[in-house]
């Protein structure tokens, strides 16, 4: 949407704000005093509210009233394409919050990406980009995971920092407070640029580790499909499988892998857990696909996991720190370093307040080694 009058009132961001609310249109309308048929007027830009009903969105739902009406208008994701990996039974109100969640962030970043030079994502040549489903062989899924490490020169061993990978390939990737919705992660694309929500909320380091490699898979492998493709319960099963498996090829590649399980012992394997940093379960699980812990092995250990209670929370999660993304971070202060005012002009772009603003590239992660200046160039 092209208007360059900045003070025109975009409905489609108070429908952004009530959904990441959990709220309804009638909740709203009930809330304002007003119709929930004048809410739909105003989220399908029909009507537009009243300045007195302005301040009382804004006490409601969270965002300061400019936020309404700044520069930056929402985009849908590409096709509708949407990946949840999330539990079987979520409500659509929480896959709602966690998609507009997702917009809020791709329009924050295509901001920020105005005033600084970021790595920008391209499909690498050995990726799929089928526009209709049909199986994928799992050797061929393997060797695309291995591709990858090739490219970036990553050997068989186990991966440093996975979020690192991903940021490096020109993927946004968002830490955020998913709990309430049961979901882990979301991948989206907008204006083809791939985003990615990990709920970093109780969830372990090597369980986000396994989740942003699973995203990453639905981006090399499905993100070319039609919505209606994904969608598909039966060939939605099937896309799952197919992203688990460059997942754990990607972690856990067979050529490195087979070097240490040098036993299938479960005080060995819960030393691999430390040195390749991903779950015990995941561990087990590759093990046996690769033939290189037998099925017998495989019911002995998996029943000791039960017995032990190991299955939600298990030993060493709360010992390999998570790897919270930095992009953004370094971006933003790398602005602030140079070119100070810029800052003010981001913000005032988004709608936002410097706090709010802040506050979601916070992460309250210590500071790291993430080396990206050599990347990042002001544009202004």
């Amino acid at each position: 949407m092209s208007i360059n009058n900045s003070f025109v009132f975009q409905g489609s961001k108070l429908k952004l704000a009530r959904e990441l609310k959990l709220w309804t249109i009638s909740k709203l309308g009930e809330n304002l005093g007003v119709s929930h048929q004048l809410i739909s007027d105003w989220e399908n830009n029909k009507k537009k509210p009243t300045f007195e009903k302005l301040l009382d969105i804004e006490n409601l739902l969270g965002f300061p009233r400019q936020f309404y009406f700044s520069k930056v208008y929402t985009t849908s994701p590409d096709n509708d394409l949407l990946f949840f990996r999330k539990g079987a039974a979520v409500p659509v109100k929480f896959q709602k919050q966690v998609e507009q969640s997702g917009i809020l962030f791709s329009l924050i970043a295509s901001t920020v990406e105005k005033y600084v030079n970021l790595p920008k994502f391209n499909y690498p040549e050995y990726s799929m980009r089928r526009k209709e489903f049909s199986q994928i062989d799992f050797n061929d899924i393997s060797r695309i995971a291995m591709s990858l490490r090739e490219e970036y020169a990553l050997g068989v061993g186990p991966l440093s920092n996975m979020t690192l990978l991903v940021e490096k390939m020109g993927i946004r990737v968002h830490f955020e407070d998913l709990s309430s919705a049961k979901i882990d992660a979301l991948t989206l694309f907008v204006n083809e640029q791939p985003y990615i929500i990990i709920n970093n909320q109780r969830i372990s380091s090597v369980r986000i580790r396994f989740n942003l490699a699973h995203e990453l898979g639905h981006i090399m492998l499905h993100s070319a499909y039609d919505k209606k493709e994904v969608f598909n319960s039966s060939n939605n099963k099937r896309i799952e499988k197919e992203a688990n498996h460059f997942a754990g090829s990607l972690l856990l590649p067979e050529e490195g892998f087979v070097l240490d399980l040098t036993s299938t012992n479960m005080k060995h394997l819960l030393q691999l857990k430390l040195h390749w940093k991903v779950s015990l379960q995941a561990i087990i699980f590759n093990g046996e696909q690769s033939g290189l812990i037998s099925s017998r092995q495989t019911l002995f250990l998996r029943q000791q996991i039960s017995r032990n209670k190991w299955r939600i929370h298990e030993p060493y999660d709360d010992d390999i720190p998570i790897e919270y993304p930095s992009l953004f971070n370094k971006a933003i202060q790398y602005v602030k370093n140079e070119k100070p005012n810029c800052i003010k002009e981001i913000i005032s772009e988004i709608g936002l307040s410097e706090e709010q603003f802040l506050e979601i590239f916070r992460y309250n992660m210590p500071s790291n080694d993430f080396k990206t200046n050599k990347h990042l160039k002001l544009l202004q």
